[in-house]
């Protein structure tokens, strides 16, 4: 997944225009960054890259940015891809 999709995927899920979502974005500041929204990203990382991330993983991110990093992103344009080895570190580590 590029950044721009997980982008995209942070928009759909809180709702906000397209293309109007940034890594520096605090989850504080998006509109409807809430419960749902959590539950939606939890299950948007499952699907789609493979990522068993657990709620209280989500606690210590301020910015879409840290949502990112859960996910395996290290800079550049792409967030981690499903089997990346990534799921099984982000599964243990929220375990």
């Amino acid at each position: 997944m590029t950044q721009a999709e997980f982008l995209e995927e942070i928009d759909a899920i809180t709702q906000a225009d397209p293309g109007t979502t940034s890594l520096e974005d605090r989850l504080a500041d998006l509109k409807s960054w809430d419960s749902m929204a959590v539950i939606m990203f939890i299950a948007m990382t499952d699907e789609k890259l493979g990522i068993s991330l657990k709620i209280n993983m989500l606690a210590s991110a301020e910015s879409v940015g840290d949502l990112a990093r859960l996910c395996g992103w290290e800079g550049g344009d792409s967030v981690s891809l499903p089997n990346s080895g990534i799921a099984g570190s982000v599964a243990v580590a929220g375990a």
